[in-house]
């Protein structure tokens, strides 16, 4: 192994420049142990800040585009083949966006790789010659270590923010090299599939975890339409971002979009308060990248406490109570 661990990033998820951070501080570990260098791969148009802070926090190059683009995952998985079939890395990371699953998956096709999908962790081999992903399977009641072969190139997605990123001072920016235009690039399905209108959506509630510092979360242990609302309170008052685990969400408390766990979003905050949340397998793969993790809850042995930094054996709502001054 020597070609590289290359980072996938486009022009079209400049809203969480942390998830790319967060892949870059992972490539970094995993190329320390190898003659091996980190490579942010770049399609689309960035600026000169957001060039400079791939280099401080984990990648040895930038390689980019020296010629325009249009925004199409068809357009952008035909460059990144092209790049691959040139380069030939060892393994390429994307993040799980619309844009990153859909040129990973049309790569993994030209490209004859395996490709392992929403990774909450990326380990080497015992050999060294291949890489370990890490994934929920079976309704997420487990974790699989799924390695692929018969191929050069490894690819797999990761959940959205699931590694945090390197103290932003690894080194200072270096000269941004360019990729050549690859050969003409033609719609394969020209005529076939055309994009008609597209509208942004209404009525959906937009959710930033990336710029959160604290994040509290609710268990099966507030289930209560009135304590949750407590939980609220709570959040509220001490202006921090709340979700919960997937009980809530199955039992209508709580909303899809702020459920974190392997099935829902990854978060990594400074500090992660859980109220009532026993630490199942799928949760914990959601908020191991936290900091710091308080837990509270009544039972001692809770497994959320093997994750804890502070463990508080307490009925939540008692606490919570506390917290609001209702007391």
């Amino acid at each position: 192994m020597g070609n590289g661990i290359w980072v996938y990033f486009d022009d079209t998820d400049l809203n969480n420049t942390q998830n790319t951070y967060g892949i870059l501080g992972k490539a970094r570990v995993l190329s320390e142990s190898l003659d091996s260098s980190v490579i942010a791969f770049g399609i689309g148009n960035f600026n000169e800040e957001e060039i400079s802070a791939l280099y401080r926090y984990g990648a040895d190059e930038v390689f980019l585009n020296g010629f325009s683009v249009t925004p199409s995952g068809e357009e952008y998985a035909f460059i990144a083949d092209q790049v691959v079939s040139q380069y030939k890395p060892d393994l390429m990371i994307f993040p799980s966006t619309e844009m990153g699953k859909e040129v990973s998956a049309r790569l993994s096709i030209t490209q004859r790789a395996g490709l392992t999908a929403d990774c909450i962790d990326i380990t080497r081999t015992q050999t060294g010659n291949s890489f370990i992903y890490s994934r929920a399977a079976i309704n997420s009641s487990i974790i699989a270590q799924i390695e692929c072969v018969n191929s050069n190139t490894g690819l797999c997605t990761v959940k959205e923010n699931i590694f945090n990123s390197l103290i932003s001072i690894y080194k200072s920016k270096s000269e941004v090299k360019y990729y050549e235009r690859p050969m003409t690039w033609k719609p394969a399905c020209k005529g076939k599939v055309e994009l008609i209108s597209k509208r942004e959506a209404q009525g959906i509630e937009t959710i930033d975890f990336t710029t959160s510092k604290v994040i509290m979360g609710a268990g099966r242990g507030l289930q209560k339409p009135e304590e949750f609302e407590l939980f609220i309170e709570v959040a509220k008052k001490y202006n921090c971002e709340y979700g919960g685990t997937r009980a809530l969400v199955e039992s209508g408390v709580l909303k899809k979009n702020r459920q974190i766990g392997q099935s829902g979003i990854s978060i990594c905050p400074d500090i992660y308060v859980a109220f009532g949340i026993s630490g199942a397998t799928q949760h914990i793969a959601g908020m191991k990248e936290s900091k710091l993790v308080i837990a509270v809850n009544i039972k001692p042995d809770a497994p959320i406490f093997r994750y804890a930094n502070y463990a508080i054996v307490s009925d939540a709502v008692s606490i919570l109570q506390q917290m609001a001054g209702n007391y």
